[in-house]
């Protein structure tokens, strides 16, 4: 190789280097030093039963499938991230075809506010409100049997929403 084709190289890979390009999760400054978390059982504030747990168990498994962040005892973390469920909403989207009053298809949404808080020192790292996990469900045979299996798929789109807002920065 000649020196002119050394020198194009490097050039090249200092350019590159210095764009300030990064591939991964690319946390908030705060975030940074983050690397093990512990997720309490979240405070449910509603009247559905359970739903603490499903939420907390759903955020855990949706952390360890990021891979991100490790999730950890309270005494090993770097962080405990504190959820609170505020609400929870059942929402009509359409009515059936034969009655107009009966409803058909209904919106569920499981509202939360989170907070990451340094286990060091108990400053709040990320403080977030009114974050929501929805989906949609139709009534059949049993409107409750219909609810309680849409309420997985609503606290999974919640816990989605966590972690990103947790491992994103946004």
């Amino acid at each position: 190789m000649n020196i002119r084709t050394i020198f194009f190289i490097s050039f090249v890979a200092f350019s590159l280097n210095s764009c300030g390009y990064r591939t991964g999760s690319i946390p908030g400054a705060a975030l940074r030093e983050i690397k093990k978390i512990h997720v309490p059982v979240a405070e449910n504030k509603t009247f559905q039963p359970a739903l603490g747990q499903i939420v907390t168990d759903t955020v855990i498994q949706r952390l360890m499938r990021d891979g991100t962040l490790t999730v950890s005892d309270e005494r090993y973390s770097d962080a405990t991230l504190i959820i609170k469920i505020t609400d929870i909403q059942r929402r009509p989207q359409r009515s059936t075809m034969a009655d107009q009053r009966r409803t058909a298809e209904y919106q569920l949404r499981i509202i939360a506010d989170i907070a990451l808080t340094r286990s060091s020192d108990g400053v709040i790292l990320l403080k977030t409100n009114g974050l929501v996990g929805n989906t949609d469900y139709f009534v059949g045979q049993d409107l409750q049997e219909a609810e309680r299996q849409s309420l997985g798929l609503a606290a999974e789109k919640l816990a989605e929403n966590i972690v990103l807002q947790i491992v994103e920065g946004w």
